[in-house]
């Protein structure tokens, strides 16, 4: 996998949470501490490495999965791509699990777990230190993982 630095800019993150509004994880919508994350996370993990592999894979820089059209990915400019069969059931797993939105963008995949207008919360895949472009108050820690990290953003 890839090993540039990382910026999620604000513009598509505030693009994200306005279009998925809020989503919930195990029927709750309050923000994981980090030691449920690890937990989470450890649930997840096989399909969440198995969609980086495929994203990476893809030629194109930045893509987005939204909860609102589980069925596509979404790239330059609004455009469509449809989701092979092969990987779909490692997508549609994490729908299930009430996943808001993945987004690969450069070198880092993005999973958010709980997002609303002001507040997000989620994992960082990435091989270099990761870092996000947006306003408010951010944090990003290190999991168990090698290149996992959970963040949690609340906006100003």
């Amino acid at each position: 996998m890839h090993t540039r630095h990382v910026n999620i800019k604000l513009s598509i993150l505030t693009l994200i949470l306005f279009l998925n509004g809020c989503s919930v994880i195990n029927g709750n919508n309050t923000m994981p501490t980090y030691e449920e994350s690890e937990n989470i996370l450890t649930e997840n993990l096989s399909d969440m490495e198995l969609i980086c592999d495929y994203l990476y894979e893809l030629e194109f820089t930045t893509v987005y999965w939204w909860r609102t059209q589980p069925q596509t990915l979404s790239y330059s400019h609004s455009k469509e791509l449809e989701i092979p069969d092969l990987v779909k059931e490692y997508f549609d797993r994490l729908y299930e699990q009430g996943y808001s939105s993945i987004v690969k963008d450069g070198d880092s995949i993005s999973f958010t777990l709980i997002s609303s207008l002001d507040s997000s919360c989620g994992f960082i895949y990435c091989e270099t230190e990761p870092s996000m472009d947006v306003g408010g108050d951010l944090e990003i820690k290190k999991l168990y993982c090698d290149n996992w990290y959970y963040y949690t953003h609340v906006a100003e």
